[in-house]
């Protein structure tokens, strides 16, 4: 599982440096959600406009296949943008960090565990154009569409270049 995790991260570091320059996004509208949010002893965390973009768009995905929508967890998505900004701040892009940590073991930090876990992510000029990447690539199309995941956790941080760092960060029973 983890050398698909990491043959996707290339593949679509590669899709995305291709197609970085002059991609226009195209995407239906998307109705607004309230955004979710999370109270803990630690400061709350809610999710930004982009990411809750970036929840519809993946939900809408999964509906149009028929498939029911995934419930953000607050958690993992605080978990995805710190690794969205982690990327930017140590200028990587891989699904394992410089010091060897893959999505599991990011996950298990937090005290996140399930049998059925898994991460997309993108480098991309805008969270629509992120979003038809990922829903173009098999991989990561799997991802979104398996029945198998029933929450979502979504980072999105923007890159020093103006674009835009995308996590999804996937769990189920």
């Amino acid at each position: 599982m983890r050398v698909v995790l990491l043959r996707i991260g290339l593949l679509l570091l590669i899709v995305f440096v291709a197609c970085l320059p002059g991609m226009a996004a195209v995407a239906a509208p998307v109705p607004a959600k309230a955004p979710a949010s999370v109270t803990s002893a630690a400061k709350p965390y809610t999710l930004s406009p982009q990411e809750q973009l970036a929840v519809n768009l993946l939900n809408q995905a999964r509906q149009n296949e028929g498939l029911e929508p995934l419930k953000v967890n607050v958690q993992l998505s605080k978990l995805a943008a710190d690794f969205a900004q982690d990327m930017r701040n140590r200028k990587f892009f891989a699904h394992v960090d410089p010091d060897g940590k893959d999505p599991f073991d990011r996950m298990a930090a937090v005290g996140i565990d399930f049998p059925n876990a898994g991460e997309n992510i993108a480098l991309s000029p805008d969270v629509e154009t992120a979003h038809r990447m990922l829903l173009e690539s098999p991989l990561h199309r799997e991802n979104i569409l398996n029945p198998k995941f029933t929450e979502i956790g979504i980072g999105v941080r923007p890159d020093a270049r103006g674009g835009v760092y995308l996590v999804q960060e996937f769990i189920g029973p």
